[in-house]
């Protein structure tokens, strides 16, 4: 789809497997001009298990994101051809990055973890090099539900990874809640705040600084 104007006679579809994506890591332009778009994705007994498991219908899948694992389109436009792959076989969601690289080129992107129908994995927090291929991964205890990782630069930080991760943890058998913040170069833990009351998992997080909340600042 271009970018300019209506474009309705130029829409160009590329065949691809049967999936369905909810959230998309990031999409950009490759140095050969090519669209790479990356992002966990689910097949349709994935989808199956997931759905069961979301309404609550018999014989419900274990766990949401059954068989959600990340892959990665390559659209050569010349070609006209994609070249997909299925890149990790753990089950994941909620894929993010340092926002500074939406719609470039990133090294570094992270996801909630989940366990799989048959008990691989486990729930925890994400993080992916995609430069050399490595995944690291740190663990949030069993029946801890981490929500999306959001990533916040450090101050006077210039790295990609300099920054920090905050994500509310919910406790599916206490029924209660954590934010931790973890570091986002190592996944080391900064902090840990209990919370007065339980934070259903949610999908979405947005935090600013405190000092957004001064003056006029909220009028915009």
């Amino acid at each position: 789809m271009p970018r300019g104007g209506d474009g309705a006679d130029r829409i160009r579809w590329f065949p691809i497997q049967p999936g369905n994506m909810l959230h998309a890591a990031n999409a950009y332009e490759d140095e050969r001009g090519r669209i790479v778009l990356e992002g966990p994705c689910v097949d349709r007994e994935g989808f199956r298990l997931s759905w069961n498991w979301w309404v609550g219908a018999p014989g419900r899948g274990t766990e949401p994101n059954a068989r959600s694992f990340t892959r990665r389109w390559v659209i050569d436009l010349a070609a006209g051809s994609v070249d997909e792959q299925i890149i990790d076989d753990l089950a994941v969601e909620f894929p993010t990055l340092n926002e500074d690289y939406l719609g470039a080129e990133h090294r570094y992107q992270y996801a909630v973890s989940f366990p799989d129908e048959n008990g691989f994995g486990g729930y925890g927090i994400v993080k992916y090099d995609r430069r050399t291929g490595a995944r690291r991964v740190r663990p949030t205890g069993d029946a801890r539900l981490p929500g999306e990782a959001v990533f916040v630069p450090a101050a006077g930080g210039t790295g990609e990874d300099d920054g920090y991760l905050l994500t509310v943890v919910s406790d599916l058998k206490q029924d209660a809640s954590r934010l931790l913040v973890l570091d986002a170069a190592g996944l080391g833990q900064v902090a840990a705040v209990d919370l007065p009351r339980r934070v259903t998992a949610g999908i979405h997080g947005s935090w600013i600084p405190d000092s957004a909340l001064d003056g006029d600042a909220g009028e915009d």
